[in-house]
């Protein structure tokens, strides 16, 4: 087993992990801001796509919803070519590039990674292609704490310590999760290799620094999706429902990865450069949000694009009732599904999080409403909250971290325990670690190095 860290490094850690946080936030600012102005350019209503709710635009519409076609695979098309020249690692959500620098690089990332990943993935999220923040921030949280390590001249074992806390610090400054970021940075990053308690503590005060200084920036330390207030389950006849219900989310996790997994498989297939299959990819996600508002009859479902923050909080919202209400659900999660899996799979630039809250919400929507027809104790609000929870907790195998982080961002701590249990059942549902996850470089140990060579030592 590798010795604890001493006291001289503990501090060390923690007083670079404090400054990344603050070096990260302004990066999750500016991919916000790069995201709201490509929407503009585009001819799409900004808010309509970005990571927080908009009062101006309660009903959260696209003024130009037949253009999102056109528009999702023009951002698709230039972020694709510009990062085939400039950074091929930045294609795709980013994930994988930073647990592949960790697993395999000794925790290098080149300093060009964090501009380029923030521009790609504005103009594919921005342009409406379905994705979010997640990914982009997470590789250039690694990618400014690889920097930062060069930038020490520390070594390959502290370098990896850099990136990790990198990580945390920008999920905690996207989020404002003070408390996820590290969870998820430790158990994303670290698993299956013994080491996550010697990781936590400095990844949490990352994510701390991140989440309180994007806060500051924002002029607002709440959630970035608060909700009204959701009862805490009452009695057996609710927990079992919320256990049927996670029964239900597992084979949605599973859905999920599957369906990103064979869009990559096909569009590689497809002939002539990458970026065409990329630009291809967007044009089908986009004629899939102009479809789902279409066959809807309700232009708030043309939020099927983009972040689908706006739209997210219209399932949250309620007002969905009998089996009509479930099937609608039903053709939300499935319209997002595919869209995600269309941007993402063929290689656009754009985070795997942020797509599972509403597919989780409306699955868990629709999975509860049908146990409320059935005489179960579980509202339809419960519901999309423990969706929320399991489905990227099956999917990302990382369902400590999601528990977490959703609890966090909706603040509706009432449903923390209810929210950890579904994503402990999804994750185990959906193959816990017998199967592979969205994270494809997500290995149970890392292959050619002992947990001795880890950055735990003194």
């Amino acid at each position: 087993m590798p010795r604890p860290p001493s006291l001289r490094h503990t501090a060390r850690d923690a007083l670079l992990a404090l400054l990344l946080g603050a070096l990260l936030a302004p990066f999750a600012h500016l991919l916000d801001l790069a995201i709201a102005a490509v929407a503009a350019l585009a001819g799409l209503l900004p808010t309509a796509l970005s990571s927080h709710p908009n009062p101006t635009n309660p009903a959260n519409t696209i003024p130009l919803p037949w253009a999102l076609p056109l528009t999702a695979a023009c951002g698709a098309l230039l972020s694709a070519f510009a990062l085939a020249r400039l950074a091929p690692e930045c294609a795709g959500a980013g994930t994988d590039s930073a647990l592949a620098a960790f697993h395999q690089h000794q925790g290098r990332l080149r300093r060009r990674v964090p501009f380029a990943k923030l521009c790609a993935s504005a103009l594919v999220v921005g342009s409406g292609g379905s994705g979010g923040r997640q990914g982009p921030i997470v590789q250039i949280g690694g990618a400014v704490g690889a920097w930062l390590a060069e930038a020490l001249h520390l070594d390959a074992e502290r370098r990896r310590a850099l990136l990790v806390f990198g990580v945390a610090a920008g999920v905690g400054a996207a989020f404002r999760a003070p408390l996820g970021g590290g969870v998820f940075a430790a158990e994303f990053l670290c698993r299956g290799l013994g080491v996550v308690p010697h990781y936590l503590l400095p990844a949490c005060l990352a994510s701390a620094s991140g989440a309180l200084v994007a806060g500051a920036m924002a002029g607002s330390l709440g959630p970035v999706l608060p909700m009204p207030e959701v009862g805490p389950l009452a009695g057996p006849e609710a927990w079992l429902s919320a256990l049927l219900l996670a029964l239900f989310l597992a084979p949605w996790a599973r859905g999920y990865v599957a369906a990103v997994q064979w869009v990559n498989r096909v569009s590689r297939r497809v002939p002539g450069p990458r970026p065409w299959a990329t630009a291809l990819g967007g044009l089908a996600a986009g004629t899939v949000a102009l479809l789902a508002g279409v066959l809807a009859g309700d232009g708030r479902w043309f939020g099927v694009a983009g972040q689908s923050v706006g739209l997210l909080q219209q399932v949250l919202a309620g007002g969905f009732a009998g089996w009509g209400g479930v099937g609608l659900l039903v053709g939300v999660a499935l319209a997002k599904l595919l869209a995600t899996a269309l941007t993402i799979g063929t290689g656009g630039s754009a985070g795997l999080f942020a797509p599972s809250l509403l597919l989780g919400a409306a699955a868990g929507g629709a999975g509860a409403l049908a146990v409320g027809l059935w005489g179960g104790e579980l509202s339809v609000a419960q519901g999309s909250l423990l969706g929320m929870a399991g489905v990227f907790a099956g999917a990302g195998r990382v369902p400590l971290a999601t528990a977490v982080l959703v609890v966090e961002l909706t603040g509706l701590r009432t449903l923390a325990l209810p929210c950890l249990v579904v994503a402990l059942v999804v994750y185990w549902g959906a193959g816990g670690g017998r199967r592979p996850g969205l994270f494809v470089h997500q290995p149970e140990r890392l292959a050619g190095l002992s947990v001795a060579d880890l950055p735990v030592r003194g």
